[in-house]
């Protein structure tokens, strides 16, 4: 019971924050995201874009971790030491 209080804490608290500043994910040129946790995060169309989800709300029911929603899991140790 006191887990899924905890999540639908953690939906309101991401609704919450999406919708204070839906003017900012909606106008921005640039690709912003909101992660609160694998489970609830938000994000913009340009940023669903560039990681070749079709729409925000695909990328948000992505429950992987959250580095893997940007890099598959094989190649994260490639990247990180290539920068």
């Amino acid at each position: 019971m006191a887990h899924m209080a905890s999540e639908r804490h953690h939906e309101e608290r991401v609704k919450g924050l999406y919708n204070q500043l839906k003017q900012v994910f909606d106008s921005s040129e640039q690709s912003i995201y909101l992660h609160l946790d694998d489970v609830h995060k938000v994000c913009n169309d340009r940023f669903a874009s560039l990681l070749g989800y079709g729409s925000p709300t695909e990328w948000s029911k992505v429950e992987k971790s959250f580095p893997d929603t940007f890099v598959d899991r094989k190649s994260q140790q490639n990247l990180v030491s290539a920068c």
